[in-house]
């Protein structure tokens, strides 16, 4: 087992199992050697075989996933058949996001899917969103079969920032739906400078837009877009906000608002209303639109210009420093928007590195892809001393522990099927641990900081989580962590001792042993204390006296039966089993990657 591919595969996947860290200790014969190819592997999604997950797939029941937008739109809000449930679509987004976490072999995308996310937090039970999340995780976030289509996690971000600002999910979550020229809404123009794009580390408070310094950029203004020298400013004011909130006047969608509005037609899709649009001078980060024609040439230029503003590619390389390697890497102290268009410097800290390659790409089509490298291929992200320093956030926790547990469940939505209730409750556990999935109300996506989710109510909410997924099963015809079934098929009746099914779980489920194995160990002895005493009992104080000796009885005739195939008293090795799974996953050594 190798530390250097857990560290790898706990930030850039939802985990390892055993087979993940095979596969990755095949990809080469140095542990440069082996990140460098598997991370060539998991950027190009589509060589990666995925056909264990496709299968799985098949085997359920999902109706939205290939729906087009207009398509779920008229299912689900516009026409709706008698007995059609409209949340289904959002049903469906949230479950496929389990079962890819869990069972896709893209786990790089998967993870980088709920990066951005994050990024383009969005509620998936608001509005427009219920009928349309199942789109705006396939249509804005996740790459396809387009080649044409560049606006997508390994792709082109100033592609996807168009792309989320004309869905509708966003619009309407961001009230731009309904932002008129006579009636503006300032909700979307803000979070797309605050949070989409610049940050709000590049926010001057109350500032005087005069007074900000000024940096001289190319923009993709030129004849047949060539770049031309555009003077802007370096930071960001409330003017601009103002500003924005008055270019993004008429950006709306075919909703049937009115006809007129809507292009006469009710799709769901994006629509410009020309009408609704504010054609005054606007004066946006010191750029000046003076005159204007009847299209949305103009805020197509908006978005270059936010998007393309060396400010966005440190903001965007904070928020990946601080995801996979660390708070500290992710600190802008000290680094401001002008230094990307000066020369890079000796010995940079990453996040400036990250920035730059960022900003220096900005029109790739794989810009984002070439961004991932340079972050994942830094020694900073390399160092083994930031391996274990992130503490799993619940959704990662229950993700994790299918994973290492080898887990067949795949949820579906089958309403009245035992998956679909399985999933139900789980959900809930994770509602209450504050990591439902798309249920975060704020713009700013679910936080990822561990001062945030070490506190005691997440904590055991989570754990509480892992315990309802542990002890949920259906007459034992399926469990969501196939904890017992695991244990009896890679240990032998004669070596179901305590000692060797703790020392296995531990290296089932950290997937790393400490030189000169797990025995002996602190967290070994404190669960072994676990598995042969029942200090709540005076009558049986002791389940098995010998830590080394196989957990059952020699018959008469010599035979010897395994008494972890049955649950009797007052052993109960079924729930004991369980618990001692429980523990591991709630110990730091799983908890944080």
């Amino acid at each position: 087992m190798s530390e250097f591919a857990r560290h790898v595969l706990n930030r850039l996947s939802f985990g390892p199992s055993d087979s993940s860290m095979n596969e990755f200790m095949a990809a080469g014969s140095t542990d440069s050697q082996r990140l460098q190819n598997w991370l060539n592997n998991q950027l190009n999604w589509q060589a990666v075989n995925d056909s264990g997950y496709q299968n799985l797939l098949n085997q359920h029941s999902y109706q939205t996933l290939n729906w087009s937008l207009p398509t779920a739109w008229n299912n689900l809000r516009t026409n709706r058949a008698n007995g059609v449930d409209y949340r289904m679509a959002n049903r469906e987004a949230v479950r496929i996001k389990l079962a890819r976490a869990v069972h896709s072999k893209r786990q790089l995308l998967e993870v980088l899917a709920d990066f951005w996310h994050d990024h383009f937090s969005l509620n998936g039970w608001d509005g427009y969103a219920i009928y349309t999340l199942v789109s705006w995780d396939r249509d804005v976030i996740r790459p396809d079969n387009n080649p044409a289509r560049t606006g997508h996690v390994f792709g082109n971000f100033r592609k996807m920032l168009e792309l989320s600002s004309k869905h509708p999910a966003m619009l309407y979550y961001l009230d731009n739906y309904i932002n008129t020229d006579d009636s503006p809404n300032e909700n979307y123009a803000r979070e797309i400078i605050e949070l989409h794009t610049l940050g709000a580390m590049h926010y001057v408070s109350l500032g005087d837009p005069n007074t900000i310094p000024r940096i001289t950029v190319n923009l993709p203004w030129g004849p047949g877009g060539s770049d031309v020298a555009v003077d802007i400013a370096e930071n960001y004011v409330d003017d601009d906000i103002y500003a924005a909130m008055r270019m993004l006047t008429g950006w709306k969608v075919k909703d049937n608002e009115n006809y007129e509005s809507s292009n006469y037609e009710n799709t769901g899709e994006w629509y410009f209303y020309e009408a609704w649009h504010d054609k005054f001078e606007k004066t946006i980060l010191g750029y000046r639109w003076r005159s204007f024609d009847p299209t949305p040439d103009d805020i197509y230029q908006f978005l270059d210009l936010i998007a393309y503003h060396p400010g966005t590619a440190l903001h965007i390389a904070s928020k990946l420093c601080r995801r996979f390697v660390s708070e500290a890497e992710a600190d802008l102290s000290g680094i401001s928007p002008g230094q990307l268009l000066q020369p890079a410097g000796g010995n940079e800290a990453l996040v400036l590195r990250v920035a730059r390659t960022f900003y220096d790409n900005r029109y790739a089509s794989d810009q984002l892809s070439q961004t991932y490298r340079t972050l994942f291929l830094s020694s900073e992200f390399q160092d083994l001393g930031i391996a274990g320093t992130k503490l799993k956030r619940p959704f990662e926790l229950v993700a994790s522990s299918m994973r290492a547990c080898k887990s067949s469940f795949f949820p579906q939505y089958v309403q009245g099927s035992i998956y679909d209730e399985a999933y139900r409750i789980l959900e809930d556990n994770l509602y209450y641990a504050g990591n439902r999935p798309f249920y975060w109300a704020a713009p700013d996506g679910y936080p990822d900081r561990n001062d945030y989710w070490e506190n005691p109510v997440t904590l055991i909410k989570a754990w509480r989580t892992i315990d309802y997924m542990a002890d949920h099963n259906d007459n034992d015809n399926y469990e969501i962590l196939p904890i017992l079934q695991v244990t009896q098929q890679n240990l032998a009746p004669l070596d179901r001792t305590p000692n060797k099914i703790i020392e296995f779980w531990l290296k089932t489920l950290l997937q790393y042993e400490p030189p000169g194995g797990w025995l002996g160990t602190t967290l070994h002895n404190k669960l072994l204390q676990f598995m042969i005493r029942r200090p709540d009992s005076e009558t049986y104080p002791y389940i098995h006296y010998d830590p080394d000796g196989p957990i059952g009885r020699y018959e008469s005739d010599g035979t010897f039966t395994s008494e972890l195939d049955t649950n009797y008293s007052p052993n109960y090795w079924h729930e004991r089993l369980r618990g001692l799974f429980k523990l591991i996953v709630a110990s730091p050594e799983f908890m944080f990657r």
